[in-house]
Order: structure tokens, then C-alpha cells, then sequence
């Protein structure tokens, strides 16, 4: 009875009030974006309609915070002024928010901050409430005036930005993305739990990198880290108010701005702490990735984590990205696809510049040198230039310039280094200077890709530090005349020494695009090229870098055989865009991997220049082999620029990248077809790449590859040398040349069967032994033929072996601590038992820190198509490699070592013991054989098309190809026959030169 008549009188009260409705003075309604319909309520009236107890990102007040917030909802058919009205989480305290003279009408919803400060100025429109709402649950009352409860909500706990809500039938629910100023719709729960709710996002992270030196370059020609956001639905995607963070504390570090992402669309962001969100640019976030960040967070509007990606800090210079195939599934891409699809070969493992008030003493311009070979770079070299803008001269004493901020002193100023007010001062970059150079810091270049270089004070703080960005020859970077901030533009005139050029550009011309992508095609393929609106594209198909004076673009372009494409655009007001490079092959395809060189044809193959050709100096004469005064030995120091593109078996594209290449050997110059070894620098605009060319194997970045032609085996069996070390790489502690197959293709032109092989030089130990470090290494040709380092400590260990007698313990054990001596067996039984007739052309090095890991001498396997020649192969080489007297053509290679260790009777009996061992289980012939079967099979689809290019129906020295393929099949058969011979061969070599007994043959297992 009680119940009835309080309900009557709130419906009197709240009839009253209706009656008495009046203007009020503010508006401080929020008009419904939807209907406001009602249907299905079942009693129609005032409600608290929507509570978000933690708002975090649902709804921002005009001052930047986030408060909890209340919204109140009118659907009682009339206009209710609710002055007198009040708010309360508290039963003691019925008006703790008191309503002003406001007027909600029909259909209107209201929202109160509760904000725990009140405050009824209405200057945004919204009131505060002097309370807040507790995240872990409460109850809230709206009262009517004189006591009168319209409502009592029992909120519980919530996490930030789910709300509880009205639904149509009366019912409370959470949902899980707030409505505030509207009709609570969307996703639902009983509970405020939505994670498995907010994880079906079609917007997902596809690809990032971590360390881009190589990929994407942006509008400023610098190279950040970046990430993918895919759009993976069947419909458009608002992306305004997503966010993108590397912290779950701040996961809308940077947001998105209001854009579309269409079904299937991929968009780049960077991570470079620019901050720009115009969508019809390219986006760049406002925060960048360091070491010490873990994750790299893609969220909704509220903030709700829907992508998180482990960030793996050890990928080098590769992407990590989803499979094409199988999203699900994440790889890492050594040729990134940056707003594109995942298309390249991926792999499941894979071991700014801001507006700063510049200083008075700054960095005024930066050149790299873009130029390929060493002349060009003896007569125009690197240089970094200061300038002193303030009016007094400064110390530079112990000032460093770095390309780290946290090693500063890559280069120290010398004492009394001064720079007067107004001066422009020089330091020349890598090994060329001019002879009247004062400073120069050999050791250091800057990428003609884009770095940063730091000046530092003598305590290591920064003063100044300018990106350099992508340079091409002739042109240079650095700041405005005058400039007072430290903005970063491009001359195509550099001035060292002097004021900065005032004809300046700032930004690169996009780079083409084509609609095919490189690999096997169709011959009459159509390719059309596109770049930005009013650029003009140049392109080539002889493998030449495009100018302005190649021939100009103006429709689709027919592909009828295999065609190096290369583009470039210019736009007006802008740099030369990057070369684009595509390779189609118009072939049937290969069964083992192919390489696409480019470079200008005049360098590789013209007359007087091209390092390929025989050139004036080519006698012609059989009796002049090898013809040293051919350009390929007189132009052996010569480099030229090329683009490198590798395609897997299967055809899927590898890895792109520029380089230069030099010719490569000695007499195998002489041959039609020759090696040549390729050198990634930074002047080119990598210095290294990351990529996995050898099957099972740890080492994957490499800065020099060889591209071999078997040496002079080449037209034998194109195998002996990589041959030779697989048959022992498995079963020896040996430095050895991996090895890989591949067909190679110079400016669209077929080129026969190719060896890629590691390259043996200094970045050839540091890649394989960590802790090692160039400029540390010791590093000898020959007998004393330096590539790196010195050869002090080699003569001095000779000079000490020549004095001791080894048989003394003492003196053994000097000579142990300073060589490898169970390596420099292996080495010893791996040349005598190939008895490999070249013999001197050995290297051996050493770590100069002593005590260090790598501190003894250890000898690379090098160089062994000579070995087991039909001619040489039964020759006694252990009795070679021991004679006193030398080893090698004219016995002129040191056997000081070798002879020596050989005094020390523990040293002998271990060598023969292992030698013993290696022709029981490392030669065994059918082991031996299998392993040939198996090279000889990969490449045996390959040899009719080399044979075809580089066969000779008559065998003359200059000859890179067998005759035929009976030829090449007898090659092998032939090879086998004479490796069973050897081991039986050496079983007597090793009886006869040690003087064994039969009875110790049988102890070894040889007899």
C-alpha cells in the first residue's frame, strides 16, 4: 500500500513539473544521433542511461581530460526542466549534484561529467558533477526535488571504457564501446569482460621494421622505422581515433586521422616522431622504436588493444610481416614490401630531423660519395663541413664527430684545432682526402643512404646532429644560408669550404612504380610505369641507370625477351626520383637460382672502359695467356655500380640491392667467362645484407660476395673448387667458402652457370667469429702478401720456429699458443690429399689482441680447382707440403710452420691418427661420390644452356665451358675414378713418408 501511494505522488510531482516547464537560459543538451526511439520500454520516464566509471579514451572535455561521466536520457513524451534535480553516489547525501535550470526534451540525452570538482558554467556545454564514480562499483541516484528517488542504478566494476547501459527492453548491460550523447547500440555482454568482443578487428599490423637502411625512403629522403596497418574485412574501415603505441600504458600514443581504409588496403606509417596525419600524405607517428621497447600496439577507438606484435629486436636489416599465405603465420622478409603485400621470399627465421634553433657552431653540410670505383673517389671525396656562426673563435680541441650519439668520438680533433668566426671548416670522410688535407677520419664514411652525424663537446654532449638523407653523385646536404633552424635541404652544387648553395630542394620525386613485378614472364608481357601526378619518367632497357636523356615514357612497354627495366621520374621542383629496377625473364625457367646484374654496358663491356672486355691491350695471342695487358687485368682495380637482384629456384624474388663489382682471380681472368666479386659499400647506399643465400647456414649478412666460374675447372666439371669443400665442411674445423648455384643474367644477356661464395677478407672473419673486429685482424696472402693488418707477428713466429727445435715441449707450446695447430692439420691433410698443385695462393689469419679467443693463426680453404688434375693427382704432396726447401709452384711458399710442428713427435703421431681417420671416414669414396652426385644433379639442367653460351666444339685456355655434356658427365666419372684412387694413393704416401709399418697401417685402419 505504502509502495502505491509513493508511486503516486512521483507521478503528481513529476506531472507538476511538466506543467510548469519553462525556457531555460542554457542549453546544455546533446541531440541524439540516432532516432531516440523508445519502443519496447516498459515505462516510459527519466532514466540514468549510460555510466562509464573509468573513461580513458570514450569521450575527451574540452580541457584535454577524461572523466567518468553520466548520461541521463528523457523519453517521457515531454520537455522536464530539471532544476532542483539531483545527482548522488551516496545515500546520506541526496543532492550531492544539484541540477541548474536546464531543460531536456523528449527523445535528448544529457551528460554530466563527474569530474569530483563542480562546476556550472556550462563553457563547453557540459555541467561537472563535485563526485566521482568509483571504478569498482557503486550505486548512483537521480532524485527529483523534495526527496523523491526517479532512480537507483547499481553500477558495478568496470574496466576503463565499457559502460553500462539502458537497453530497448529495460534491461541493464555492459557495452563494450560507450555511445555517449546517443543510443546505446553495439556489442553487449552480462559482464563487462569484451576481450575475445574487441579481438575480431579486420584491422590488423601486417609488416614492421625495426632498422631501415635499406627500404622506403620518405617525402624528406630519410629511412625510419615503420609499421602496416591491413584493412583484412570485406568492408571500409574509419581509422579516425585508432591508435598506434609501444607502451600498453599509452596504448593511443599517436592517432590516426579521419580516414578510410578500404577492404584489402595496406597503409604505411613511420615511426620517426614527425607527427603528420594529413591522410592524403604519407602518415608519420610521433614516437619512434628504440631498443627498449617490447611491443608495437594497434588499438580501437577506446583505446582497446586489437593488434599487439612482439617486436624482435635481432631481425637486422630484414621486416617482419604476416605470410601472404597464412596470416596467422609471421616471417621475416630480407626484402621488405612497405605498403605492399608480403610478396617476396620470407623465412621463419632469420639469424629527424627537427625544427631545432640551430648552435652558432653547427654542422653546414654534408657530402657522401655516391661515385663508383676508387679514382672517382680519390678525386671527389666524402666530407662533413662545420661552420662557426658566433662571433668568437672556439677550441675544437677534443671535440668528436660520430655517426653515434653514444660513441661520439669516432673522430677527436687534435690539439690546437681551432675554428675562427665565420670559417667553414673541412673533414674529410674515408680513405681519399686531398694531399693538403688537415683533418681526416679514414675510418669513418657516410652513407650516401641517409645517416646521422653528431658534433660533440669534449664531455660527449651533443651540440649539433643533421640526418645527411639519400644522396646521388654530385650533390651534397646541409642547412640554408642563414638558416636559424636546423632544417635539413639538398644541393645538387656542393660548396666545401664556402657559403651553402642558395638553389636548394627539399624533397625526393616518388619513385616509379611498376605494374609488374620482376621475375618469369610471358614474352609480349605489357609493363606500364606510374609515378606522382606530373612527373616525368625516363627508362632503360640496357641495364644503364636512367637520366633525362633516356628515352622518355609514353605508354605501356612490350617485354618480347629478357629486359632489365629500369625508370626514373622528375617532377618539377624536385630531385631525381630512385632508380626502379625490374627484371623480366622471357626464359624457361631455371632449376637453380638466378642473378640479375645491371650496370652500364660501357663500363662492363665497352672497348677502351668496360672491365669485362679484352680492350686495346689483348694480344690475341695464345702464347701471351693470360693477357695481362687485356683491360680485365689492367682495369682489375676498377669498380663499377650495379644493381644486384636475386630469384630462388622457385622464381620467387630473394633480395635487391646496388653494389659494385670488380673482376675476380688471376689467369681464370683470361677465360671467356669470367669472376667477379661484388661489394656492398655505403657510398653505393648499403653496406651489408641481410639475406640467407646459403642453405643451413648461421651466417646471413654479408658486405662481399664472389661470383666464381669454378676457376680454370670451368671447363671440367664446374665443381672441383666448391666441391672439394663440401666434401669436408661437415668433418673439419676449417674457414671455408659456402657455396650455392646460380644462373646469372648482366643487362638481360645470359651468362652461363655462376658459383656464389663467400668472399675471404676481413668482413669474412668478423661474420664468422663475434668479437672480432676490422682493423684488428691480421690477415696474409702468400708468404707475406698483407690484406689486412700486419705481418710482424707472422715473421716474428717464423723467426722463432727457424730457432727452436719443436721436439722441445716448451717451445711447442709457445708455437701451440699462437697457432691453431689442429686446424692447421686438417688444412695440411685437406691440400695433400686433393693435392692441390696451387698450393701457395693460401691465406691465413689471426685476431691481434692477444689472449683473445681468435688470437691464433687459423688457414682458409682456398682455391682448390687445381686439385686431383688428371696430370698431378698421384703426386706424394705430403711429402710436398714437408719439404724444407718450400711447397707451391718453385717450391716458393714457406713450410716453416709445417716442418717444424713436425719436430714435435706428439704433433706427428696426432697427424697421422687423423689422417688415417679422415681417409677412413671424411674421403671415403662413397661418401665422396654421393656428395658430387648430389652437386652435380643440381646444376645438371643448367650445363646444356652454359654449354650452349660458353662451349667451344675446339678446347683452348681461354675455354669456360666443357665441349659438351658427354663431355662434362665424363668430367665427373672421371673425377670419381681419380678421388678412389687417391685414398688408396695417400694410404701408400702416408706409409712411405712416415715410414710405417704394415702392422701400424692396420692399427690405422688403412691396410
Amino acid at each position: 500500500m505504502k509502495k502505491n501511494i509513493i508511486s503516486i505522488i512521483i507521478v503528481l510531482v513529476l506531472a507538476g513539473l511538466l506543467i510548469a516547464v519553462i525556457a531555460g537560459a542554457f542549453d546544455f543538451i546533446l541531440k541524439p544521433s540516432g532516432s531516440g526511439d523508445t519502443s519496447g520500454e516498459s515505462a516510459p520516464g527519466l532514466y540514468i542511461n549510460e555510466v562509464v566509471s573509468s573513461n580513458k579514451y570514450s569521450l575527451e572535455a574540452s580541457d584535454g581530460t577524461t572523466p567518468d561521466w553520466i548520461e541521463i536520457y528523457n523519453c517521457t513524451g515531454s520537455t522536464i526542466n530539471l532544476k532542483g534535480y539531483g545527482l548522488t553516489d551516496s545515500t546520506n547525501e541526496r543532492y550531492k549534484f544539484e541540477f541548474p535550470s536546464v531543460n531536456i526534451k523528449n527523445g535528448e540525452y544529457l551528460l554530466v561529467y563527474c569530474t569530483g570538482t563542480e562546476d556550472l558554467s556550462n563553457s563547453d556545454g557540459i555541467l561537472r558533477a563535485g563526485f566521482k564514480i568509483s571504478a569498482d562499483g557503486e550505486t548512483l541516484i537521480l532524485s527529483a526535488p523534495e526527496d523523491v528517488t526517479v532512480q537507483a542504478l547499481q553500477v558495478g566494476a568496470m574496466p576503463a571504457d565499457v559502460s553500462y547501459g539502458r537497453a530497448d527492453d529495460g534491461s541493464y548491460l555492459y557495452y563494450a564501446v560507450p555511445t555517449p550523447g546517443a543510443k546505446n547500440e553495439g556489442t553487449t555482454n552480462t559482464t563487462p569482460d569484451f576481450a575475445e568482443a574487441v579481438a575480431q578487428s579486420s584491422v590488423v599490423i601486417n609488416e614492421y621494421m625495426l632498422d631501415n637502411q635499406l627500404s622506403v625512403m620518405d617525402e624528406d629522403g630519410d629511412r625510419s622505422d615503420w609499421v602496416e596497418i591491413k584493412n583484412t574485412g570485406t568492408e571500409a574501415v574509419n581509422l579516425k581515433g585508432y591508435g598506434l603505441s609501444d607502451t600498453q600504458d599509452d596504448t593511443k600514443k599517436w592517432i590516426f586521422p579521419d580516414m578510410e581504409l578500404a577492404p584489402g588496403e595496406i597503409r604505411l606509417v613511420f615511426l620517426d616522431k614527425k607527427d603528420r596525419t594529413d591522410p592524403s600524405a604519407n602518415l608519420h607517428a610521433n614516437f619512434s622504436l628504440g631498443s627498449e621497447d617490447k611491443v608495437l600496439i594497434l588499438s580501437q577507438q577506446q583505446g582497446k588493444s586489437i593488434d599487439v606484435v612482439e617486436l624482435d629486436p635481432n631481425m637486422g636489416t630484414a621486416s617482419h610481416g604476416r605470410s601472404p599465405d597464412d596470416p596467422s603465420q609471421w616471417l621475416y622478409f630480407p626484402e621488405a614490401t612497405p605498403g605492399a603485400e608480403n610478396t617476396t621470399k620470407g623465412f621463419t627465421e632469420i639469424d629527424k630531423n627537427s625544427e631545432r634553433i640551430l648552435p652558432t657552431l653547427q654542422i653546414s653540410e654534408v657530402k657522401t660519395n655516391a661515385a663508383a670505383g676508387s679514382e672517382a673517389k680519390k678525386s671527389d671525396p666524402d666530407w662533413i663541413e662545420l661552420l662557426n656562426t658566433g662571433s668568437e673563435a672556439v677550441d675544437l680541441t677534443g671535440y668528436g664527430l660520430s655517426d653515434n650519439k653514444d660513441e661520439p668520438f669516432r673522430f677527436k680533433f687534435p690539439e690546437n684545432s681551432t675554428i675562427q668566426p665565420g670559417e667553414y671548416l673541412l673533414v674529410y670522410t674515408g680513405e681519399y682526402a686531398p694531399s693538403d688535407a688537415k683533418y681526416q677520419m679514414k675510418d669513418y664514411g657516410v652513407s650516401a643512404n641517409g645517416e646521422t652525424v653528431y658534433l660533440s663537446k669534449t664531455d660527449g654532449s651533443v651540440i649539433d646532429y643533421m640526418n645527411s638523407g639519400k644522396q646521388y653523385p654530385g650533390m651534397s646536404s646541409g642547412r640554408p644560408q642563414n638558416s636559424q633552424t636546423a632544417s635539413r635541404v639538398y644541393f645538387t652544387t656542393p660548396t666545401p669550404g664556402a657559403a651553402n648553395s642558395s638553389d636548394i630542394y627539399q624533397t625526393y620525386t616518388q619513385k616509379p612504380s611498376f605494374s609488374v613485378t620482376s621475375g618469369y614472364v610471358s614474352q609480349g608481357t605489357k609493363v606500364a610505369i606510374t609515378s606522382e601526378e606530373g612527373a616525368k619518367i625516363y627508362y632503360t632497357t640496357d641495364g644503364s641507370k636512367p637520366t633525362t636523356k633516356s628515352t622518355l615514357y609514353a605508354g605501356e612497354i612490350t617485354i618480347d625477351k629478357t629486359t632489365p627495366l629500369r625508370a626514373i621520374a622528375v617532377a618539377d621542383g624536385k630531385l631525381t626520383s630512385e632508380v626502379k629496377t625490374e627484371n623480366y625473364l622471357v626464359e624457361d625457367k631455371h632449376d637453380i637460382p638466378v642473378l640479375c646484374i645491371n650496370s652500364d654496358p660501357d663500363g662492363l663491356f665497352g672497348y677502351n672502359n668496360g672491365i669485362f672486355a679484352d680492350g686495346p691491350g689483348h694480344t690475341h695471342n695464345a702464347d701471351d695467356f693470360p693477357f695481362t695487358g687485356a683491360n680485365f687485368f689492367k682495369l682489375q682495380d676498377v669498380e663499377r655500380e650495379i644493381s644486384f637482384e636475386w630469384f630462388e629456384a622457385d622464381g620467387t624474388k630473394g633480395v635487391e640491392f646496388p653494389a659494385g663489382i670488380k673482376i675476380f682471380g688471376q689467369y681464370s681472368r683470361a677465360i671467356d667467362q669470367k669472376s667477379f666479386a661484388v661489394y656492398l659499400r655505403s657510398s653505393y647506399g648499403q653496406d651489408q645484407v641481410t639475406y640467407p643465400f646459403f642453405r643451413d647456414y648461421d651466417v646471413i649478412t654479408f658486405k662481399t660476395l664472389v661470383l666464381r666460374i669454378s676457376g680454370q675447372d670451368c671447363n671440367s666439371t664446374k665443381l672441383r673448387d666448391a666441391y672439394f669443400a663440401q666434401v669436408v665442411k661437415d668433418t673439419m674445423d676449417l674457414d671455408y667458402q659456402e657455396y650455392r648455384p646460380c644462373a646469372v643474367y648482366i643487362n638481360g644477356e645470359y651468362w652461363g652457370l655462376y658459383n656464389l661464395r663467400e668472399k675471404l677478407n676481413e668482413n669474412y672473419i668478423v661474420s664468422h667469429y663475434p668479437g672480432t673486429k676490422k682493423g684488428e685482424i691480421d690477415l696474409i696472402k702468400g708468404n707475406s702478401a698483407v690484406r689486412a693488418g700486419s705481418d710482424d707477428d707472422y715473421k716474428e713466429l717464423r723467426k722463432y720456429i727457424q730457432n727452436h727445435n719443436l721436439s722441445n715441449q716448451e717451445a711447442y707450446d709457445y708455437v701451440a699458443s699462437k697457432v691453431d695447430v689442429d686446424e692447421y692439420m686438417d688444412y695440411i691433410i685437406t691440400e695433400t690429399f686433393f693435392n692441390n698443385t696451387d698450393s701457395g695462393n693460401v691465406r691465413f689469419w689471426r685476431d691481434q689482441n692477444e689472449g683473445s679467443e681468435n688470437s691464433k693463426y687459423r688457414w682458409m680453404l682456398y682455391d682448390l680447382d687445381w686439385g686431383i688434375s688428371p696430370s698431378t693427382y698421384q703426386w706424394n704432396y705430403i711429402e710436398e707440403y714437408f719439404n724444407p726447401k718450400g711447397h707451391g709452384m718453385f717450391s716458393a711458399f714457406h713450410t716453416t710452420i709445417s716442418c717444424g710442428l713436425l719436430q714435435n713427435a706428439e704433433w706427428k703421431n696426432k697427424f697421422i691418427e687423423r689422417y688415417a681417420w679422415h681417409l677412413n671416414n671424411t674421403f671415403n669414396p662413397d661418401r665422396m661420390d654421393e656428395i658430387l652426385d648430389t652437386m652435380a644433379a643440381e646444376i645438371r639442367t643448367e650445363m646444356p644452356r652454359h654449354i650452349a653460351r660458353w662451349g667451344k666444339a675446339t678446347m683452348s685456355v681461354t675455354s669456360a665451358s666443357p665441349s659438351s655434356m658427354e663431355r662434362w658427365e665424363q668430367n665427373l666419372t672421371n673425377l670419381k675414378k681419380m678421388l678412389r684412387e687417391k685414398v688408396e694413393i695417400t694410404k701408400q704416401d702416408l706409409q712411405d713418408f712416415f715410414n710405417l709399418s704394415d702392422a701400424r697401417m692396420k692399427e690405422l685402419g688403412l691396410k
